[in-house]
């Protein structure tokens, strides 16, 4: 349905801002404390001989924890004449504007639930899409 760098073929793109600059600055958290812990593992005497392979394992660990968090940068919902397609975490789905019916924001009932907007489509209960 799409190639990369055609957004100028949406009608509207709408992705999360402050889940966003929450995942990427826990990820910056994350790469600072693990390489921190790294560094400082050694000088210690705690009766365990961390060597320069456990300093980069640690390091490591961290980046990888990081990259973790940095995918809940990914959802973005994309709306134009040829459907709606939606990226979360995981994967992306393209639709025909044909069999979608509309887009359903379920209001907040008890406390802790979240509101997740879900997509109706013919043939479905609806899809979820993360909320902008």
């Amino acid at each position: 349905m799409s190639t990369p760098g055609d957004n100028e073929n949406w009608e509207l793109i709408a992705s999360p801002r402050k889940s966003t600059r929450y995942a990427i600055g826990v990820a910056v958290l994350l790469v600072i404390v693990h390489v921190t812990l790294a560094l400082l593992l050694r000088q210690g005497s705690t009766g365990v001989y961390f060597r320069a392979a456990d300093q980069l394992a640690m390091a490591g660990i961290g980046t990888i924890l990081a990259l973790g968090v940095l995918m809940l940068t990914r959802p973005r919902v994309k709306v134009g004449k040829q459907g709606i397609a939606v990226r979360n975490i995981l994967g992306r789905e393209d639709r025909r504007l044909g069999s979608v019916r509309g887009t359903l924001v379920p209001r907040r009932r008890r406390l802790g639930t979240h509101r997740i907007a879900r997509r109706r489509v013919h043939g479905s209960d609806g899809d979820p899409v993360q909320r902008p």
